[in-house]
């Protein structure tokens, strides 16, 4: 898509192709002229018409063939020049446009050209045309004029789309502009395994460059542990569709990942009427928590009164005859690890209120 052309969606409007998001544009001015096949004149000051046709053709919007005071475009880029521009050189500066014999375009275009171009191919003041409307010959064979149908046949991977125009009444059918097929690659299949999430860079591209972020997206998949992955790119929006797989691998380190284990105590309150009978028992959810662990859990105390102990499976007991307090353990968690991930020892610090 050429980066630095907005075409506008008008309400007659036939013809009209996708951009990437990076063709920023801008607006010269307010539209003023009309372009008609037969004996009408162009209405804005000057030579600003001639100006944005320049434009067209320095962008690739179309061709031109220049002899003395007349210029032939060819809009659709079949070979054939649709449109003649003739020059009248006066005090006006007027020039009228005709339609070339071998031209079958019917409807109507409507271009907007950005403020990017050369400076010397398009009017500076504001007030200038930037924006023109060419409408061509538009009898229906059924009677009055064409009722045109916006359609647009979506490009894919591997298939070339287009816009195009129908008429409603007598099926008449006109392509606009190609809408060009997309390919897409990765560009990494083979990772090491660390425990994170792997997303490799896919391209995606027409012939013209690369695709728009508009214009698709990428969802990963099984893309954290060992095996295999997937990436899947969808096109999306008014000019794309489909969608295209790709697979990618994690393969298992020889070197073993640091356990990821963390841990937290808690605050626990035992009320002392009940430790005067007999023994208190903790859970050991109920005072230590413990997140991404990675292999068996084991406990052990640390530090702390000796009428508190742990036992190996984080279980807590608070013996009887305990005084009236706050108590701190401090209890070590070891996450024993696997094939994949190291083994780690983490200290929790508990806090016991006897009231």
């Amino acid at each position: 898509m050429k980066k630095v052309i907005s075409i506008i969606l008008a309400s007659l409007m036939v013809f009209a192709m996708p951009f990437s998001a990076s063709a920023a544009s801008k607006d010269m001015g307010t539209v003023n002229l009309s372009i008609i096949y037969g004996s009408v004149w162009l209405y804005d000051q000057k030579d600003a018409s001639l100006n944005t046709l320049e434009a067209m053709a320095e962008l690739g919007i179309s061709s031109k063939s220049v002899h003395t005071g007349v210029y032939d475009y060819d809009l659709d880029k079949d070979g054939h020049y649709d449109l003649m521009y003739v020059y009248e050189e006066s005090d006006s500066d007027y020039g009228s446009y005709s339609k070339n014999s071998n031209t079958n375009l019917t409807g109507q275009w409507d271009y907007t050209v950005p403020q990017k171009v050369k400076d010397n191919l398009i009017a500076n003041d504001k007030d200038y045309c930037s924006r023109f409307l060419i409408e061509f010959d538009d009898s229906c064979p059924k009677g009055g004029k064409h009722n045109w149908v916006q359609g647009i046949q979506k490009a894919t991977f591997g298939k070339d789309g287009c816009t195009y125009a129908k008429c409603s009444k007598c099926n008449k059918k006109e392509v606009g502009f190609p809408i060009l097929k997309v390919s897409a690659s990765i560009a990494k299949t083979e990772y090491s395994y660390d425990g994170k999430a792997k997303k490799p860079k896919i391209n995606v591209s027409t012939a013209d460059g690369p695709l728009g972020k508009e214009y698709y997206k990428v969802e990963y998949s099984n893309n954290v542990n060992p095996g295999t992955a997937t990436a899947k790119v969808t096109l999306i929006g008014d000019y794309f569709e489909g969608t295209k797989t790709f697979s990618f691998t994690i393969k298992k380190s020889s070197v073993k990942i640091t356990n990821p284990i963390k841990v937290k105590g808690k605050t626990v309150i035992i009320k002392y009427s009940k430790l005067k009978k007999k023994n208190q028992k903790i859970k050991r959810t109920a005072a230590i928590s413990v997140k991404g662990a990675k292999g068996a859990l084991t406990f052990k105390k640390s530090k702390g009164s000796k009428k508190i102990t742990v036992a190996k499976s984080g279980k807590i007991t608070v013996k009887k005859g305990l005084k009236k307090g706050t108590y701190k353990v401090k209890i070590k968690v070891k996450a024993a690890g696997n094939s994949e991930y190291k083994s780690a020892t983490k200290t929790a610090t508990v806090k016991i209120k006897v009231k």
